[in-house]
């Protein structure tokens, strides 16, 4: 009797694996538009001096110079006065003497170390008397007591205005043509017609009266609008992208 093969069950067939479908590739991340921040004042290259300049000097002065401030802007009129009436009397003294140009500098010289005695014997007695705790004035006044950062940024800016105009003034005389030998002549010959018809005196005694009194005019809240183009004017004439004030 022929044996019975056993029935051999085929394997079921292995399911394929599931093929699991590729994720994109994450598209690159698009760049952000560049933001052109502005450079912090003192940082701009064309700056001969920065505000560290003027910053680290007058940092052990910072209440002498609040309280110059306060008298420039008129919110000391006491000690203004006495400044005023001692410089107003120091040139009538010099004009009725007809002092010669070194007497005058021995005699500042003379009334500097004396102020210095002054101070060093009374200064104590008399700072709280003419230096009282004052009002320094609204954000929104402009004729306000100004911290010492943004006063060292403006001398800093102010500064480097002058060193770039003289700098391009001796560039001209370096490289001289007859265009800038003739300019170089005529300014000379102007200044010293200048100063022969008018004289030095006259000539510092406006200067000075002009640094004393204009910061007080010029900063005055019903003034300042009127004058502000004008110095926002000069203050773009250093020609920087980013000192240069917007007119918008």
């Amino acid at each position: 009797m022929a044996e019975e093969v056993p029935e051999q069950v085929a394997a079921p067939a292995e399911e394929p694996a599931p093929v699991q479908a590729e994720e994109p590739a994450p598209a690159p991340a698009a760049e952000p538009a560049p933001v052109e921040d502005d450079v912090p004042m003192g940082a701009c290259p064309l700056l001969k001096f920065k505000p560290n300049d003027f910053l680290r000097p007058l940092q052990a002065y910072e209440q002498y110079v609040f309280n110059l401030e306060g008298m420039l802007f008129w919110r000391r009129p006491i000690p203004m006065v006495i400044l005023l009436v001692l410089v107003e009397s120091f040139f009538i003294f010099v004009k009725c003497s007809n002092l010669s140009t070194f007497a005058v500098v021995f005699l500042l010289i003379a009334l500097r170390y004396l102020a210095e005695i002054v101070y060093k014997q009374f200064g104590a007695t008399l700072g709280p008397i003419l230096f009282p705790p004052i009002d320094e004035g609204k954000p929104e006044e402009t004729n306000r007591i100004y911290p010492l950062l943004p006063m060292c940024q403006r001398g800093s800016y102010l500064c480097s205005v002058i060193y770039n105009k003289i700098k391009e003034i001796k560039a001209a005389l370096s490289q001289p043509t007859t265009k800038t030998t003739l300019y170089a002549a005529g300014v000379a010959s102007a200044g010293f017609l200048f100063f022969w018809v008018v004289g030095t005196f006259w000539f510092n005694f406006v200067l000075v009266n002009l640094v004393l009194l204009a910061p007080g005019i010029v900063m005055h809240p019903q003034v300042f609008p009127y004058c502000e183009p004008y110095i926002l004017k000069f203050a773009g004439s250093i020609g920087c992208p980013y000192c240069k004030p917007k007119f918008d």
